[in-house]
């Protein structure tokens, strides 16, 4: 991923809206169970939560775009890619959960 971030200026930006940044993250699910095979997962659940971490540090997905797709429609078959992003969303809830602290101390 890192020979991507030369193309971070030209070809990525920011989806305006978390709705639109969760339809992202639920396309690259769809992909993920599309190339899976029952029993084999696919070989990207395995880069899932790179790839989504590096589309959060490259500001293409914020945090509330993912926190959007993961607590909207939930495909069952998709749970190895939850799975796979857990430890992600859950770095991002607690973030999330810190500044709504630090508001509350303001």
């Amino acid at each position: 991923m890192k020979q991507w971030g030369a193309l971070r200026p030209a070809a990525l930006m920011r989806l305006p809206s978390p709705r639109e940044q969760a339809d992202l993250v639920w396309a690259l699910e769809a992909a993920c169970l599309e190339a899976s095979s029952p029993g084999v997962h696919s070989p990207l659940l395995a880069i899932a939560s790179n790839l989504l971490k590096w589309l959060y540090d490259a500001d293409v997905l914020s945090e509330e775009g993912i926190l959007a797709w993961h607590g909207g429609r939930a495909n069952p078959a998709g749970r190895g890619f939850r799975d796979a992003v857990k430890a992600l969303v859950e770095w991002l809830q607690e973030a999330d959960d810190d500044d709504d602290e630090d508001d509350d101390e303001e």
